[in-house]
């Protein structure tokens, strides 16, 4: 009896971790988006010019992934801005070579803060994952309710 009670309180444990991860990764999300949103409502377009990209890849051969830093120089109201760092460029900074002109949206109140716009497809997959994680995290604390509760009465009748 006592096996099958830890059981159930191991089960119901790993199944809140599971909900919890799952809420966690929404929520990075669901952030990221309202920042990105709430930054392009007040950005400025500007045109920049690539200093340097740099890159490094994560992951093994068949799951490899770049990621790309692109550092930019540009003027806002007559001051040059130089060497400025925009993480998290996507795969088109590949394609770009110093002296490359590119288009940045900038903070007007805070010029260092230099963005490119991404899709909301960016971080689509972590949304999704994210989402599967908080539902099976949901399932198995209803399933491991619905065993605790049928194990108690059981255990009444006996």
């Amino acid at each position: 009896m006592k096996k099958t009670s830890a059981g159930s309180v191991i089960a119901m444990i790993l199944s809140v971790i599971i909900l919890v991860v799952g809420v966690v990764m929404l929520s990075i999300g669901i952030s990221r988006r309202i920042d990105n949103a709430s930054f392009m409502n007040n950005a400025v377009e500007i045109s920049a010019v690539t200093e340097r990209v740099t890159s490094y890849t994560t992951g093994k051969r068949t799951q490899r992934r770049t990621f790309f830093t692109v550092y930019v120089s540009y003027d806002y109201n007559n001051v040059h801005y130089n060497s400025i760092k925009i993480n998290d460029y996507g795969s088109g900074a590949a394609s770009l070579t110093k002296g490359s002109p590119v288009k940045v949206y900038i903070d007007p109140t805070s010029p260092y803060d230099c963005r490119v716009p991404y899709s909301n497809s960016d971080h689509l997959l972590n949304d999704i994952i994210g989402a599967v994680v908080l539902v099976f995290g949901i399932y198995s604390i209803i399933v491991s309710i619905r065993a605790f509760r049928r194990r108690k009465l059981l255990s009444a009748t006996e």
